[in-house]
């Protein structure tokens, strides 16, 4: 049952897992408080069912997603498949890590029903990009956590489509 759950979340989602973030280290964003709140609301967006935002929606909230795509119509074919999970799904952040001003590792557990399914989840990312929309730069779920948690859902993503390269080559 907990594995249907994962599937289910992971798909419906489109979101993290094969290769995990790099080790943290770096100079963390001035205001790491900020940074952390606007990671915790991408996180929000993409992975809150709750919330109703569509495909498109939670595209714009991961890294490079609504520009490729590949990426929209992997994440739309995903959640379709996985829409009866879509509204019991949530998130935990336990643990955000600056590797530097523009990335950091996010450490989280899916919530599916209210039950915790803590070790479920990949390492997670977070990157600071330039928005196109206003030219300024926001925080995003890495195209990576995407990519990984799409693949639990989907072992095939790893190794063919767009995320297969993202996998191989992205460490955030």
């Amino acid at each position: 049952m907990r594995r249907l759950f994962v599937l289910l979340v992971a798909g419906m989602v489109g979101t993290a897992l094969v290769a995990g973030p790099a080790a943290a280290g770096g100079k963390p964003p001035k205001n790491k408080a900020k940074a952390e709140e606007k990671i915790n609301e991408a996180y929000a967006c993409f992975l809150d069912g709750a919330l109703g935002y569509t495909y498109e929606q939670k595209a714009e909230c991961v890294a490079g997603a609504a520009d490729d795509e590949e990426l929209l119509a992997l994440l739309q074919a995903t959640g379709e498949a996985n829409a009866a999970a879509a509204s019991t799904t949530s998130f935990e952040i336990e643990d955000i890590r600056f590797r530097n001003k523009k990335s950091a590792e996010v450490d989280f557990n899916l919530v599916v029903g209210g039950e915790v399914l803590a070790g479920i989840a990949p390492p997670g990312g977070a990157v600071l990009v330039k928005d196109d929309g206003d030219n300024k730069k926001v925080w995003k779920v890495s195209t990576l956590t995407f990519c990984n948690l799409t693949a639990l859902a989907n072992s095939a993503v790893a190794s063919e489509g767009p995320c297969a390269e993202v996998i191989t080559e992205d460490t955030v």
